[in-house]
């Protein structure tokens, strides 16, 4: 736990993706998995929306762009934490 939260978020970043040219793709793995097109159409929507709802100011336009999508397994592992 102690290392989690001494985690800087560049790191944090680094550990769980990889640079493709000039953008970051999450690291599939067990936990993180490609989605059905229908599903990353789904995504990439639900993010606009969201996006054209917040109010205007520095970093709207760039802060929430999404550079990749997929999917997460979430489990209750961290339950009794």
């Amino acid at each position: 736990m102690k290392s989690s939260a001494a985690a800087k978020r560049p790191q944090f970043i680094d550990r769980l993706t990889e640079l493709k040219g000039k953008s970051r793709r999450l690291i599939r793995s067990t936990n993180y998995f490609n989605l059905a097109d229908s599903e990353h159409a789904q995504a990439l929507r639900l993010l606009a929306d969201y996006r054209a709802r917040l109010p205007s100011g520095p970093g709207k336009d760039d802060f929430y762009a999404a550079e990749d999508v997929c999917g997460r397994v979430a489990g209750i592992g961290s339950m009794g934490r």
